[in-house]
This record gives C-alpha cells, sequence and structure tokens, in this order.
C-alpha cells in the first residue's frame, strides 16, 4: 500500500533534510502517476527531469510546453520551472502536441545518450534513495 511504501522510506536527514528524492519524467501521465501514488509527500522532495522521458516514437511521447504543465500542477510549479525550458521534448519545432503535429522520431542513439546522462545525474544526487517515475521505452 502507499502508506507501507512511505512508511519504509527514510523521513528526514539530520539536518533536516529529504534522504529521498521523487523524480518523474514530465510527460503529463508521469506526473499524474507521482501524484496518484504520493499526493502527500511532495513537499520540496520532487525533482523533475527530461532526461528521462519516453523514447519519442508516437504523438503520445511528445511533451506539452512548461507553461502548460504549470498551469496543470501547481503544487509542482518549482521543480518544473528548475527544471524545464519551455519547449522541452525532441525537436520542439518538428513535435508539438499543442499544434498536433509529429514529424520526427526521436533516434534510439538520443535515447540511449539521455538514459546515460539520466545515470549521471541520479549519481550526482545528495539523496541516497531515489524514487522514479518513468516510462517503459526507457527503463528497458
Amino acid at each position: 500500500t502507499k502508506s507501507t511504501l512511505l512508511e519504509k522510506l527514510p523521513q528526514s536527514g539530520q539536518d533536516g533534510s529529504s534522504p529521498v528524492l521523487f523524480v518523474a519524467s514530465p510527460l503529463t501521465r508521469c506526473i499524474q502517476t507521482l501524484l496518484g501514488a504520493l499526493p502527500s509527500a511532495l513537499d520540496g522532495k520532487v525533482a523533475i527531469c527530461s532526461l528521462m522521458a519516453e523514447h519519442l516514437a508516437t504523438t503520445g511521447d511528445i511533451g506539452r510546453p512548461k507553461s502548460h504543465l504549470v498551469k496543470d500542477f501547481p503544487n509542482l510549479k518549482e521543480a518544473l520551472e528548475e527544471a524545464l525550458e519551455e519547449r522541452w521534448w525532441w525537436q520542439p519545432n518538428k513535435n508539438c502536441a499543442i499544434e498536433m503535429k509529429f514529424e520526427s522520431r526521436e533516434p534510439k542513439k538520443n535515447l540511449q545518450k539521455r538514459v546515460g546522462l539520466f545515470r549521471q545525474w541520479v549519481l550526482e544526487q545528495p539523496q541516497k534513495v531515489i524514487v522514479a517515475f518513468g516510462h517503459s521505452t526507457f527503463w528497458k
């Protein structure tokens, strides 16, 4: 259950900092999963990381502008503004969910590069426990 998971996670460090970081892809469905799983555990412990977005291979993998995400998820405003450019996904001039435009599939080599960069990002975080909300192709 949700409470069991949260009970098993460390609550706070000696200096009051959170020893747990929750990180999510900026795709809407991933943010919704994060909020559904941990609605009360978000006070300052959440990061959004575009490196872990799903491989852009279909129209459902195209991101939405940061301003739209901030409007839809105001409780994550700080994390979204810190992490994202306004148009953060693969080739935003060719791919746009708002304009319903899909003209460029992300090459596998670019996905592999992002996976490596995400791995590096994780290792740079001060938290000992990182709970990541991502997508199936990214994890494979």
